[in-house]
């Protein structure tokens, strides 16, 4: 006795060419968190002390000038001219510097450095420049013994002006001063990293392409058509 042999369907064998799976992204990690920002305190002091010392040097310039008693400058000697513009010009320096310290940038913190610089000569460089005009005005312990006194409106801000100018200059161009005016660029709108599955233009990550046609369908059972009842042969 035989039995016909009936054949089992093979299973459809994927077509050449399908799509691969693209490599997954995987998004870069998110920046660290800022150690922590620079206090402005020396910046912010820097800057008020600047103010008050070219405000010292202005009033100090005012002052000798209410001296002329009408007399133009040009009747003056050149000394006196000089002592006037070493004043004006180290008080502009010191505002300009104090400005741009405001809007927190770099070069700000040199100028102001620079305006501290020049108040300090502006005020030690009297008994240089006057003393060439009258030997009686070139003593300079005289000169600081009568600033520090503060007697009067001259030696007040005078000395005010002496002091403050060469503080401005330190705290100008101290490491947290810098910091702090660079920081400004730091603070700029953080970075956030890419979410996962999504790729660097912002689309999302495409898994497996549409199949080819015919392709994913479950397979037709194509089984053998045997005869009706028994087979033969018994």
């Amino acid at each position: 006795m035989s039995y016909p042999q009936q054949g089992y369907p093979q299973q459809p064998q994927a077509p050449q060419g399908y799509p691969q799976q693209p490599p997954a992204y995987y998004p870069p990690a998110a920046p660290p968190p800022p150690s922590g920002s620079a206090s402005p305190a020396t910046a912010v002091i820097g800057l008020v002390l600047g103010l008050l010392a070219a405000a010292a040097l202005i009033v100090v310039a005012v002052h000798l000038l209410t001296l002329l008693d009408g007399a133009s400058l040009g009747d003056l000697p050149s000394q006196f001219t000089t002592v006037l513009v070493t004043k004006f010009a180290a008080a502009a320096i010191l505002l300009v510097g104090a400005l741009i310290v405001a809007l927190r940038r770099v070069p700000g913190a040199v100028i102001l450095a620079l305006g501290g610089a020049a108040g300090v000569a502006a005020m030690l460089l009297d008994p240089v420049i006057m003393g060439s005009l009258n030997p009686r005005f070139g003593d300079f312990g005289e000169y600081l013994k009568d600033l520090f006194s503060f007697n009067g409106t001259d030696s007040t801000f005078g000395a005010i002006a002496l002091i403050t100018s060469p503080l401005v200059l330190i705290l100008a161009i101290l490491p947290h001063t810098l910091k702090w005016l660079r920081g400004s660029r730091a603070d700029a709108v953080p970075q956030y990293a890419p979410q996962p599955g999504y790729s660097p233009e912002g689309y999302p990550q495409q898994g497996f392409g549409t199949p080819p046609g015919g392709f994913g369908q479950p397979p037709q059972q194509n089984y053998p058509q045997g005869q009706q009842g028994y087979p033969q042969g018994w």
